[in-house]
């Protein structure tokens, strides 16, 4: 008796095998089967910074299949589009039919009607201005007023970074240059640092080092957002790198392609790289956090 229940449960048991691997063979035949979702990249393809953010920024998975443009229109049945920097987004028409994630770029290259259009994700290079706010806060404790300095549009592309700090208890000012000499915020009750925001016009326009002469002139330090203002001279840099921008990326298309939607508007990316000038520091007489 106990021996022929045991051959039974071995028959049984050896059934459910076979059943469980048959069940594997299909779901796997199945996967396979499915066709690969094309990813239309637009990129500079001379571009190095570009280049280390794709390398970062694109899942290894036979579900995608990439292709790379350094032009528009383009003869592919595209699932997704992705543009690498400012000028790649400009090529592109406004109503592709497809999602867009506009990725690597300053926000405020970015139209605004695109800001919060349906069908687009914007991922810049600007740090996410709470955060940036908690990482300045961290990187020198001692200030109570910053001074915010943009070109043109403060309001438009760079007011969440003044609410922000209000928010965490700063006394924020902001100056755009196309109105208001950078002199008169360093007037009267100068400001304990002053950022010098992500505003592409500012470079366009050769004023970083000016802006940099004019706060250490003054005793005050710079802080940059970008990796180029800290080689510029600034006291300290708060940016997002093509690293740091490319996992941002990569986070957004494993989640499109599981579960066929990207999130829309403006997304940070949750990592920053900060760069710390000691020697400048050091001249103007300020500490630091160690990272």
């Amino acid at each position: 008796m106990n021996l022929s229940m045991t051959g039974k449960q071995q028959t049984q048991g050896s059934g459910h095998r076979r059943l469980a691997a048959a069940l594997a063979l299909l779901l796997l035949l199945f996967a396979t089967a499915l066709p690969a979702r094309t990813l239309l990249v637009l990129t500079d393809k001379d571009s190095l910074l570009a280049e280390r953010f794709l390398e970062h920024a694109l899942p290894e998975t036979p579900e995608l299949r990439v292709v790379r443009e350094d032009h528009w229109p383009v003869e592919v049945d595209a699932d997704l589009v992705m543009t690498v920097g400012s000028l790649m987004l400009s090529k592109v028409p406004a109503n592709t039919g497809r999602p867009v994630i506009a990725a690597f770029l300053p926000l405020a290259s970015v139209p605004a009607g695109l800001r919060h259009a349906p069908g687009y994700t914007i991922l810049p290079l600007d740090p996410a201005p709470p955060r940036f706010i908690q990482e300045l806060k961290q990187g020198l404790p001692h200030i109570q007023r910053v001074g915010f300095v943009a070109y043109t549009e403060l309001e438009r592309d760079f007011k969440a970074y003044l609410d922000s700090a209000r928010e965490q208890g700063l006394q924020a000012e902001g100056v755009s240059l196309a109105q208001t000499p950078l002199t008169a915020m360093l007037r009267g009750q100068r400001p304990d640092a002053i950022v010098i925001l992500p505003d592409p016009a500012l470079y366009r326009r050769k004023l970083i080092y000016q802006i940099m002469l004019n706060s250490f002139r003054k005793q005050i330090p710079a802080i940059g957002t970008t990796q180029n203002m800290y080689r510029a001279g600034a006291a300290l840099s708060i940016f997002v790198s093509p690293e740091d921008c490319g996992l941002r990326a990569r986070e957004l298309l494993q989640q499109w392609l599981q579960h066929d939607r990207l999130p829309e508007g403006i997304q940070y990316s949750h990592r920053l790289s900060i760069l710390r000038n000691r020697r400048v520091m050091d001249i103007l007489g300020i500490g630091a956090e160690s990272p």
